[in-house]
């Protein structure tokens, strides 16, 4: 009798070890590089959040920063445009053509995605400019900007300017095709987000790069360049988000 009871529980314990090996396995969706795993759900929150490709380049740390905000079950909205809008005469145009998108999950606090991809080659490679101007609404937290394009990946930290009614980043644009640069940042549940990138049409440095205040009646209703900035960048429009 002992002995059935032995082989019964030793069977219950296989059949669970089976079972939660197998629910395991079948809750990993993909692993990258880096060898973090997502499940389906939190997969396709880094689509609709970033794109479908972005989870590649996802590190452990950066993936345990988003989990530990609560967001997977979370509606995601984004917002799209291309620019530039207008079409001038000037077949830099196509070269300079790029969809600027941003994107908001909600929780305690407001998680924002701002990204730019590049549908053309573009025809100056210096120190373009991309940020955020937040109306009745408080800035949480600013993370680094990422670039990425072909065989080419890049993060920094220390190319941004803050201001008390948002932010901007330089963006070191690489000779590499492809590319798309992203910025994430955390705001509170109401107000509004405007998102801007401009493109320099000569080049600039970094430092003259960051000549602007950040206000109403800038480019893509973000940046205001000043001095060696001024007539430099080519005055795209931008894209905004009601938070909450």
């Amino acid at each position: 009798m002992k002995r059935s009871v032995k082989s019964i529980l030793a069977l219950s314990i296989l059949g669970l070890v089976v079972t939660t090996s197998q629910a395991n396995a079948e809750s990993i969706y993909y692993t990258n590089n880096y060898g973090v795993n997502f499940t389906k759900q939190e997969y396709d929150f880094y689509t609709k959040m970033f794109w479908d490709g972005y989870q590649k380049n996802v590190t452990q740390e950066k993936f345990d920063y988003i989990t530990s905000l609560n967001l997977y079950d979370k509606d995601v909205e984004r917002v799209e445009v291309v620019t530039p809008e207008y079409m001038p005469i000037n077949p830099s145009v196509t070269q300079n053509l790029r969809t600027l998108t941003i994107s908001k999950g909600c929780s305690s606090d407001c998680f924002m995605s701002l990204t730019v991809t590049w549908l053309g080659y573009p025809n100056v490679r210096s120190n373009d400019v991309m940020g955020a101007r937040l109306q009745n609404a408080s800035l949480n937290y600013i993370g680094s900007l990422d670039v990425y394009a072909d065989n080419y990946v890049r993060t920094y930290d220390n190319y941004k300017k803050p201001s008390s009614n948002g932010f901007g980043y330089t963006v070191p644009v690489p000779e590499a095709h492809n590319m798309r640069a992203n910025v994430t940042f955390r705001t509170s549940t109401s107000g509004i987000v405007y998102g801007s990138y401009q493109h320099a049409m000569s080049a600039i440095s970094e430092a003259n790069s960051k000549l602007f205040t950040i206000g109403l009646n800038g480019y893509g209703k973000v940046f205001n360049f000043y001095g060696a900035a001024a007539n430099v960048y080519d005055e795209c429009n931008g894209v905004d988000i009601e938070l909450g």
